[in-house]
């Protein structure tokens, strides 16, 4: 089964009520959040989906009512509590745990956040406005949402938030405010800013960015499966939309040509360990193929050239990579074109266990790879040696054919 991945347009901002009706829009039934909702046994709580029109872009909206939200002049009595109160809440709904895990984890990192900007442990955290019934929703439908699709990860493209200040619970604060600037800073997350005079990007926006899009990666090929996009409340001047894309990664067709981006780098004062664990970030954040060779450089000492294979969107990320953790003050970067054959991966009973089996097809011609990973771990499980084991699988791959 191809992996999926949500993609999110993030140029006006991201908020809760904003990203859990984008999901809607890509095909999260109402009901299953609802019902996830109504199982929190919040008295009163009710819950309303929207389609509108909005500068010219058809959107859905996303809004909770409970008795005292339209309160003026104070804070309804259940608008504060701490993070526990909110575990405890959580923890009684219909939801799974991987949906739960995941809820608690957006508000752990609100928690933090607004802890260190009032200087206070996360456990003494008074949430207000995010600790309403309304954010607590959010939160948890944006869980629930992403339980549902079965999505690998999230990217969050073009993340943008407004300028000047808002009011709140704390008075008069600069946007970004500070729990959103604490959220960002604190797991590496790029902004930029325009010139819209408010809040774009909530504390509930910076936390499910934070949640979900860390150590993501869009696939290098994929197919667009939906599309939604959510509303925000506030009136700016323009279309305040998020938009979200359902993705899945494609497959690679059949002796296509394609490019791809060399990254290279001559060090001659980089320690082993450093270039290993320099080659593991590398192809964690996306390279398609990493490699060091021994080389002798100017003045006859010997060095490694690191040689990176990227997609173009990911160099800079790439680059950033490299200069952070080795010695080298310079990278060289060339297109080079390439072809591949056509592959697939296969999924196989065998006797030693699920293994995962690389097809590939080229003149009419099959060759059946068992993948290293699969072969590594039904070794070690069946106490067999590698060899063996690669045999065993390929036998059984083979004979799926005839």
């Amino acid at each position: 089964m191809s992996r999926k991945f949500l993609c999110f347009d993030c140029n006006t901002g991201i908020a809760g009520d904003m990203t859990v009706a984008a999901l809607v829009g890509v095909g999260v039934p109402e009901e299953i959040l609802k019902n996830a909702l109504y199982s929190l046994n919040v008295e009163g709580l009710n819950v309303i989906f929207n389609a509108i029109v909005t500068y010219g872009f058809a959107a859905k909206t996303f809004r909770v009512e409970y008795p005292g939200k339209h309160e003026h002049g104070h804070h309804h009595h259940h608008e504060h509590r701490h993070l526990a109160d909110i575990e405890a809440l959580i923890a009684r709904g219909s939801l799974t745990e991987r949906a739960k895990e995941l809820a608690l984890r957006m508000f752990r990192i609100v928690a933090e956040a607004e802890a260190q900007a009032h200087g206070i442990p996360v456990e003494e955290v008074h949430f207000h406005e995010v600790g309403a019934y309304d954010s607590i929703a959010d939160i948890v439908c944006v869980a629930v949402a992403v339980d549902y699709l079965g999505v690998e990860g999230a990217v969050f493209r073009n993340l943008t938030d407004g300028c000047g200040t808002i009011h709140c619970a704390h008075g008069d604060l600069p946007v970004p405010v500070p729990a959103v600037v604490n959220i960002l800073a604190k797991h590496g997350i790029s902004l930029a800013t325009c010139e819209v005079p408010t809040e774009l990007v909530t504390p509930t926006g910076a936390a499910i960015v934070a949640a979900l899009g860390q150590g993501a990666h869009l696939p290098s090929r994929y197919v667009i499966k939906a599309v939604g996009a959510g509303a925000g409340e506030r009136e700016i001047g323009r279309a305040n939309v998020l938009r979200a894309m359902l993705l899945e990664e494609a497959e690679e067709s059949a002796s296509q040509s394609d490019t791809v981006w060399v990254l290279e780098t001559n060090v001659d004062d980089s320690t082993g360990e450093q270039l290993a664990f320099t080659a593991e970030l590398l192809l964690e954040h996306g390279a398609r193929d990493v490699h060091f060779a021994p080389v002798f450089m100017k003045k006859g000492r010997p060095g490694w050239l690191l040689t990176v294979l990227s997609d173009e969107a990911r160099i800079a990320d790439l680059e950033g990579i490299i200069f952070a953790n080795t010695t080298t003050i310079g990278i060289r970067r060339y297109p080079c074109q390439r072809t591949c054959l056509e592959r697939k991966k296969l999924t196989l009973q065998t006797p030693l266990g699920e293994a995962q089996v690389k097809k590939v097809t080229y003149e009419g011609n099959t060759y059946l790879y068992p993948e290293y990973e699969s072969v590594r771990e039904l070794a070690r499980r069946s106490g067999k040696d590698f060899k063996n084991a690669f045999a065993e699988i390929q036998r059984v791959a083979e004979k799926s054919l005839s």
